[in-house]
């Protein structure tokens, strides 16, 4: 049986690769995954959705392989490399315009009100999984719900900071109208669920407040279930395993398990439920107003600007 070959066309070293069959057929399946996902993924979260498909067992060799496999194959262009994303590093760009006009120009179109402005429920959803970070982020912005990522535990800080923004948001407040909502997506896990155990408690404490709902959205056995995400054994070095145990049995998931298009979905319906359409309307009916009056006093740059040319700004 004569191998596949495939040859880079965007590398200068001419890199090339020869999978074995096996490899091929877990290369068709991963292609597969990517064209049907509305995104671009993480390779966790593709390892996932391939363990759902009982392609690959779901373990920490099973895991390295498809990472040097993924690597093999954008690097020979047998898979596009823009099918994928890292969420978990940055890139940090100098900030600055390139030249007056197109400062101007961003004031001009860049004015918009907050989408929670007026809202009489605040929220903010938190995760402990930055490579998930933007999927939630994005679902969320058009709310105007504040997205914390606490990378697992949460710092004393990073806790003293939230209680602070609670306690403005829980001031401006009637307790029969408003209340203040910490949506949480993590794991489901030993430490999962204890990273939210602990982060509603300590809010609690720092804001010595009650009217403060503290919901675990994502990561559920609930969900678990209707989607047969893939459950790896519990650690059973970590200390809160066996209470873990007792309460919900020996499989963990991780949230990366879940669907990128439900975790959206998921993200989408818990926020929405605490957020006033009419309430946004009406703050919409005054940017728009606003942003004439702002079209109006821009005007009278349009000589100074003449001659300008506007310039990308996006490198």
């Amino acid at each position: 049986m004569e191998l596949r070959r495939f040859e880079s066309l965007s590398r200068y070293d001419e890199f090339c690769w020869t999978p074995s069959p096996a490899s091929l057929r877990l290369l068709a399946d991963a292609r597969d995954i990517l064209a049907t996902s509305p995104r671009r993924m993480t390779v966790r979260q593709l390892y996932y959705r391939l363990v759902a498909r009982l392609v690959i067992p779901n373990n920490v060799r099973s895991y390295q392989n498809l990472v040097s496999l993924l690597t093999k194959a954008r690097k020979s262009d047998a898979i596009a490399a823009d099918k994928f994303v890292d969420r978990a590093r940055s890139v940090v760009k100098p900030y600055g315009y390139r030249n007056l006009a197109s400062y101007v120009n961003t004031i001009r179109n860049g004015y918009t009100r907050r989408p929670n402005d007026g809202q009489p429920h605040y929220v903010e959803v938190w995760t402990e999984k930055d490579a998930l970070s933007a999927i939630i982020a994005d679902a969320a912005d058009p709310y105007g719900a504040t997205v914390v990522v606490s990378k697992g535990y949460s710092s004393y800080t990073l806790l003293v900071e939230a209680a602070e923004r609670f306690r403005r948001q829980i001031g401006r407040r009637d307790e029969d109208v408003g209340w203040v909502h910490l949506l949480y997506f993590g794991d489901f896990d030993p430490s999962g669920e204890d990273i939210f155990r602990v982060i509603g408690a300590e809010l609690r404490a720092l804001t010595g407040y009650d009217h403060f709902a503290p919901e675990k959205v994502a990561l559920t056995r609930e969900q678990i279930d209707r989607h047969n995400l893939p459950p790896m054994p519990t650690k059973s070095t970590d200390s809160r395993t066996f209470g873990f145990r007792v309460a919900h049995g020996d499989e963990a998931v991780e949230l990366d398990a879940l669907p990128p298009e439900e975790l959206e979905r998921v993200v989408v319906e818990a926020v929405e439920q605490w957020f006033s359409w009419n309430v946004r309307e009406q703050v919409l009916e005054t940017e728009k107003r606003e942003s004439a009056a702002l079209g109006k006093a821009l005007a009278g740059l349009d000589d100074l600007l003449t001659g300008e040319d506007e310039e990308d700004d996006s490198d």
